[in-house]
């Protein structure tokens, strides 16, 4: 039986460019302890789809985790940023609650 992350990446191969997959499959990674793999994903997604806001709280969240405290700060004000455009309240409050932690 194929993984989960298998599965993504087999229709990433059918989609390249799908956001959702390429979250999916950061988040895989993420869970697996892959940083590197995870990073090179949610770049990738926020490279083909900066508006994409979930993945700035997710991508942050790594850099939390590598503790690259700066880079998770920067990717939390963009993300709020984008997310106060989109009228994104959930988003917003959950980003600006991560920041004020981290400062």
């Amino acid at each position: 039986m194929k993984s989960r992350l298998e599965s993504l990446l087999e229709m990433l191969e059918q989609q390249p460019f799908d956001s959702f997959l390429l979250y999916g499959i950061a988040l895989e990674y993420m869970a697996m302890n892959d940083d590197e793999k995870a990073e090179e994903y949610f770049k990738e997604l926020l490279e083909a789809d900066p508006g994409y806001v979930p993945a700035y709280m997710q991508y942050a969240s790594l850099k939390i985790n590598q503790n690259e405290i700066e880079d998770a700060k920067f990717l939390l004000r963009k993300g709020i940023k984008l997310a106060r455009e989109k009228n994104d309240r959930h988003a917003v409050n959950e980003m600006e609650d991560l920041l004020d932690e981290l400062e």
